[in-house]
């Protein structure tokens, strides 16, 4: 069976969902602060999208597996084998640390700890992103000279991806922090959070329309069973045979 991928519907399917998932959230957390009902309470518990095991991180989750998935796939068709370290492979490998993560909160484990060590406070005060986001940056360097041979389409998409996806854990979850150490949680925190998981999840899409996007571009679309059109023209080119 052979089933046709187009990333441009991709996308928009799941901006539909971050979309309802974004829209949830809020009318949740609309509802939590204006009634203590039994349904209010429920709903906010599977909508919020900062509350841990709920619709909203079991999307992220799902999402950060296909990335992990969608890369050592063409890893290992790049290769004609599985090898031990790629650049695809070692980018699969953050995704499914991602997708641990956001499945178990690690990074909400280590911030209490490192928070209290170091003193931290203002756009600090959610401490975690001070080692994550060193650990990104050196990330970032050593990819240097893999982006630069990557198609001009998945160039672009990977980093708007990134930008969003940054824009959203770092930047918006710093002014939140502060927001936070300042004010406590109110009305204006839950908008600085409903930001940023929605840049996060439009960040991730935008990184699995690239990847589909890549395999349309590259020799790995002649070698898998799905099918990557674009448009309404299907462009893959047929399966090869190994000798």
């Amino acid at each position: 069976m052979k089933i046709a991928i187009i990333p441009e519907k991709v996308f928009y399917f799941l901006f539909f969902i971050i979309g309802l998932l974004s829209v949830a959230s809020l009318i949740a957390n609309y509802l939590k602060f204006h009634s203590e009902t039994f349904f209010s309470k429920v709903f906010f518990r599977l909508f919020d999208v900062n509350t841990e095991v709920n619709l909203p991180s079991l999307y992220s989750t799902i999402t950060l597996l296909a990335c992990a998935l969608i890369l050592f796939l063409i890893h290992y068709i790049e290769n004609g084998k599985w090898v031990r370290f790629g650049y695809w492979s070692l980018l699969g490998m953050v995704f499914l640390f991602l997708a641990i993560d956001e499945n178990i909160s690690l990074h909400e484990k280590i911030m209490g700890p490192i928070r209290s060590q170091f003193n931290l406070t203002g756009v600090f005060y959610y401490a975690w992103i001070v080692p994550y986001f060193l650990a990104v940056s050196l990330l970032g360097l050593y990819y240097i000279p893999f982006l630069l041979k990557l198609p001009v389409k998945a160039l672009y998409h990977f980093i708007l991806a990134f930008l969003l996806f940054m824009g959203g854990a770092v930047g918006m979850e710093m002014l939140g922090g502060r927001h936070n150490s300042l004010y406590g949680h109110d009305a204006t925190l839950v908008l600085y959070y409903s930001i940023e998981e929605f840049l996060e999840m439009l960040g991730v899409g935008v990184f699995i329309k690239g990847l589909l996007l890549y395999i349309l571009d590259s020799k790995a679309s002649g070698k898998i069973k799905l099918i990557v059109v674009q448009g309404t023209k299907t462009v893959m080119q047929p399966i090869r045979e190994e000798v």
